[in-house]
């Protein structure tokens, strides 16, 4: 009877902990959700971030990230405030900046990557991060770049 008992304790003890783990789970993927539910989510986490919790700010960097790879130049707007916003974690903002520069042309990213330049709160290992993924953008789009914008980013860098 002891041998029975054990076994089905240990079976009600695997159920709870593997639906507890797809419970956690649920937002970890959100690549098949739709933009709207991303972006109620990502505001669910941002309370959170900004009542003092940062135990979803890893989650919250994967949806930003997956916020710029479903949306498009609709979410630019989105994502500019995002990466400006002082309140929001730095792997957040800067995730959010990478995803702007990911969807937007580059002369809208010299923009951004100034004012995130000219925010001290930003932190320099963060702008380093998102300078060397604006510089691909760059060089990946050397070609089609006009003289002046061009010149943007020359007076940016040497800036």
């Amino acid at each position: 009877m002891k041998t029975r008992q054990v076994l089905h304790y240990l079976f009600v003890c695997a159920a709870v902990l593997y639906s507890a783990s797809v419970a956690a789970s649920q937002y970890a993927d959100y690549s098949h959700r739709p933009l709207s539910e991303m972006l109620e989510v990502y505001s669910g986490f941002k309370a959170n971030f900004q009542a003092g919790s940062n135990y979803n700010v890893g989650a919250a960097a994967a949806l930003m990230a997956n916020i710029g790879e479903k949306g498009g130049r609709e979410v630019l707007p989105f994502l500019e405030e995002e990466s400006l916003d002082p309140e929001m974690s730095k792997r957040t903002r800067s995730a959010a900046a990478k995803a702007y520069i990911k969807i937007a042309d580059v002369g809208e990213s010299v923009n951004l990557m100034r004012k995130l330049y000219d925010d001290r709160s930003f932190g320099d290992s963060q702008y380093y991060y998102v300078n060397i993924f604006f510089l691909q953008k760059v060089k990946s789009e050397e070609k089609s770049l006009t003289d002046e914008v061009k010149s943007d980013i020359c007076t940016h860098l040497l800036a």
